[in-house]
């Protein structure tokens, strides 16, 4: 009984499609490629000669051998899948092989298959997957899996040569594939005197590895080129270019080779020579030492590859025209050595015929060598100077370079070079102990070249600072007893030293402690902290006075406000309007009540229009001076304003004039809510006086008050 299987395999994305037939490791699970038939095939063993062949042209004998009866077959050895069916090997090609379950093959077809059609060149690639049995345990056949067409590895061809420089007789030339397995290719030429065909130097004309060209005689005195494509079935193509020469003499360098660029590295080059003439007719020199050349003649090469040729198409090859094609394939091998300097260099390489009638020249450019440096990653230029922090610190260098024996210094004992591998570095900067930069030159060089950089490490002075402060700093301190503490910051060592015995320091660690004592009398000191360029002064000015403190100055009580250092004694005078006309008076100063009563008393018949004005002037007289209204920021600790104002009521309200200005209508008024202790602005009108009934014990009281600047931290008049 037949039994026919023809299935479509289960495809895998990630197989071996036949766009990307490359060989895969046998031992690794590759999915069938696009296309897979799986086949049960019967053997001649089969009752009644039921066997199964694949197109009329291979099927299983009853000695469980696969028979070639068209073409030939060759086993690739044991392997995973079909998948891993992945080149067409040169040799090995039989009529019959065993077959194995687990290993698998290529068949060549040649001749006409079932259907009467005549199949040459076509490969299959096939897989065994087991035995078949019958009940008794007879094998009658196997079970596998094929695909075709199959086309080979998937690489580009590597032709023995890509130019070929014919003379203007024409003839017959040949080039081989020196691919390490077959590869099946189609073959064309642009220019119609040369016909290239498919050939093989192999055992079986359906084994194409090379290309055989028929070239016509040359017609003219001028040299022609033509172009021979081959390309792969996966769209690979490799062009190797024929050059007749015309029947004039000729010597040339190709126009793609004429001119050379490369890089600083040793190297050696094929340089192609188009000429008609003798081997022996030719000169070769170079401009440079470092540039050698030796003239090479490759016809034999050229000659024995066409000889060897066995098969060209489907018949053999008799060559009949091998002899009579006159192909010179002549060049220069130039050996460069490599360039350990950083300037580029220039060689001419010229081909000359004996007698000075005919010669080429060829440009040869080389790079200088090539040194980059990166420190921590980033790239590091010639001449850079790089900053750095005063702390202690270390860098990573890495050099690349096209020249060995690449050496790294520093000119600084603080920037330590050491070496962790050919190419990587560690510069260790000390922590800079001194208030000044500094700066250390590296250098780096090449053994044997002049090739060399360097570049700067500038390293910043140490520093010495107090955390939160800016240098130094006065602090204006009441008669009693104060304590500062501070934080020293910054990498230089330092000394504290304090001025006077009733200023003490403590310290611990970075921690400076500053106690400044009661005292009775207004004086002044200075703790120094040195070790930076400049010192840090701290100021300290105490005064026998404290906030609050009520001073009789000519008969008056007034009320003292340190403010930070700059003092004002403080009167209450009355509760007179602030203007009685409306105007804008440009007294809108918020800090310098000073200036904004100057600006009234700046406006003509101010005395009769600005009676709160009028009554703090009156304060300056009988030899006193300096009285003024307040500006809005100069009005004191408003906890103590209570005293200042000298109420009768105990008002829920207590309002103090300013002298700051805020319409032509309104004046500000610092005022102390007692209800809920705090301080705040507003505005009232400039005209309003005296006090206002806002309920039972609730006034409001608009209060003129007088300040005057006081010395109270100036030691010469206060001692």
């Amino acid at each position: 009984m037949l039994c026919l299987c023809l299935l479509p395999a289960c495809g895998d994305s990630n197989g071996d499609e036949p766009d990307n037939p490359n060989p895969i490791n046998p031992d690794k699970e590759v999915a069938d490629p696009a296309g897979t038939v799986k086949l049960s095939m019967r053997s001649e063993a089969a009752v009644g000669d039921s066997k199964t062949t694949i197109n009329n042209g291979l099927w299983i004998d009853a000695a469980d051998n696969f028979y070639a009866h068209r073409g030939y077959i060759v086993n690739l050895g044991s392997m995973k899948g079909l998948g891993n069916v992945g080149y067409i090997p040169k040799t090995g090609y039989v009529e019959t092989v065993a077959v194995t379950p687990g290993d698998g093959y290529i068949w060549a077809t040649e001749g006409y298959n079932e259907f009467g059609n005549y199949e040459r060149n076509t490969f299959y690639r096939i897989y065994v997957t087991n035995y078949t049995q019958n009940t008794s345990g007879e094998i009658i056949g196997a079970d596998i899996k094929y695909q075709k067409p199959f086309y080979g590895k998937d690489e580009a061809l590597k032709p023995s040569d890509t130019n070929l420089s014919v003379s203007g007789d024409g003839g017959e030339a040949s080039v081989v594939f020196e691919n390490n397995s077959v590869i099946q290719f189609v073959v064309e030429s642009d220019k119609d005197w040369v016909r290239p065909s498919i050939s093989s130097t192999l055992d079986h004309s359906f084994l194409p590895n090379a290309i055989t060209f028929y070239i016509d005689p040359a017609t003219t005195t001028e040299s022609e080129t033509a172009t021979v494509t081959a390309t792969t079935y996966y769209d690979k193509s490799t062009t190797i270019t024929i050059t007749r020469l015309g029947v004039a003499p000729k010597l040339s360098i190709p126009d793609d080779a004429a001119n050379k660029e490369i890089d600083a590295n040793a190297t050696e080059y094929r340089l192609p020579i188009t000429t008609n003439l003798d081997f022996n007719d030719l000169t070769l020199k170079s401009s440079a030492d470092w540039a050698t050349v030796e003239l090479v003649d490759g016809s034999s090469r050229t000659a024995a590859i066409a000889n060897s040729i066995r098969w060209i198409g489907n018949e053999p090859a008799t060559h009949s025209r091998a002899n009579t094609a006159t192909v010179r394939t002549y060049y220069a091998l130039v050996k460069v050595a490599a360039n350990v300097n950083s300037a580029e260099r220039n060689a001419s390489i010229t081909v000359s015929s004996k007698d000075g009638k005919l010669s080429a020249k060829h440009s040869l450019s080389q790079k200088g060598a090539t040194l980059s440096v990166t420190s921590n990653g980033k790239e590091v230029n010639d001449g850079d100077i790089i900053d750095i922090q005063d702390t202690e610190t270390s860098l990573n260098i890495k050099v690349e370079s096209s020249v060995d024996g690449i050496t790294i210094s520093s000119d600084k004992s603080w920037a330590e070079v050491t070496t962790d591998d050919e190419k990587s570095y560690t510069i260790k900067v000390a922590g800079n102990q001194t208030p000044d930069d500094r700066s250390a030159k590296i250098s780096i060089k090449a053994k044997n070249s002049d090739l060399a950089m360097s570049f700067t490490l500038k390293q910043a002075g140490g520093t010495l600072s107090i955390k939160d402060l800016d240098g130094s700093t006065t602090y204006y301190v009441d008669r009693d007893t104060h304590t500062y503490n501070y934080v020293i910051e910054g990498s230089l060592p330092y000394s504290v030293k304090s001025n006077a015995d009733w200023c003490t320091i403590y310290q611990s660690g970075k921690n400076l402690a500053v106690t400044v004592s009661a005292t009775t009398v207004t004086r002044s000191t200075t703790v120094e902290i040195t070790g930076s360029k400049e010192p840090i002064i701290l100021t300290y000015k105490q005064t026998k006075y404290k906030d609050g403190d009520v001073i009789t100055l000519n008969g008056k009580n007034t009320l003292l406000s340190l403010r930070d250092g700059a003092p004002l004694l403080y009167y209450t005078v009355s509760s007179g309007a602030w203007s009685i006309q409306s105007i804008n008076t440009g007294a809108t100063s918020e800090d310098d009540g000073e200036k904004n009563t100057k600006t009234i008393h700046s406006i003509p018949n101010w005395v009769d229009l600005y009676p709160a004005f009028k009554s703090i002037e009156e304060l300056n007289s009988n030899g006193e001076s300096g009285w003024y209204m307040p500006a809005i920021f100069e009005v004191p600790n408003i906890a103590t304003i209570r005293l200042l104002t000298n109420s009768q009521y105990y008002y829920r309200y207590t309002f103090v004039r300013t002298s700051t200005e805020l319409s032509s209508e309104t004046c500000s008024l610092a005022f102390y809510d007692k209800t809920y202790a705090k301080i705040s602005y507003r505005s009232a009108s400039k005209d309003a006086i005296g006090q206002y009934y806002a309920g039972p014990n609730d006034y409001y009281y608009y209060n003129v008050v007088a300040v005057k600047k006081f010395n109270a931290f100036d030691v010469e008049d206060n001692e």
